[in-house]
């Protein structure tokens, strides 16, 4: 915040245990939490490809800086609170993100979005 100012958005990228990529790599009778290794390696290269998104401007338009911190549920499931500054953000420009809820599907592999409306305070 002091080198940046108040962040624009805050967004939560979480692990689906039900994605195809880990299921598939399930044994009959094992839960995703009996394969934690899948489960990290599935979720980072996902991560990965979202962070990109950011990074490159396609999901949010212009970025300064993107902070974020991985932290893992019960049952070993990955998730990631992700704080992005935009070029020119809390301006007032008229930018808005579409948010989805549980069982909306997105083109998007796996993200919901969620807006800071309100300017943080640091």
């Amino acid at each position: 915040c002091r080198v940046h100012g108040a962040p624009d958005v805050f967004t939560t990228f979480t692990c689906n245990p039900k994605w195809p990529e880990i299921t598939a790599a399930l044994e009959p009778g094992q839960a995703p939490s009996d394969r934690a290794d899948v489960v990290v390696r599935v979720y980072h290269m996902k991560l990965a490809e979202y962070l990109d998104e950011i990074k490159s401007g396609r999901a949010f338009g212009p970025i300064k800086a993107v902070l974020y911190t991985i932290e893992f549920q019960k049952h070993g499931l990955p998730h990631a609170h992700i704080l992005v500054w935009r070029i020119g953000g809390n301006d007032g420009d008229g930018w808005s993100v579409v948010s989805c809820s549980r069982g909306q599907e997105l083109d998007h592999p796996c993200v919901c979005f969620a807006f800071v409306a309100a300017p943080w305070r640091c």
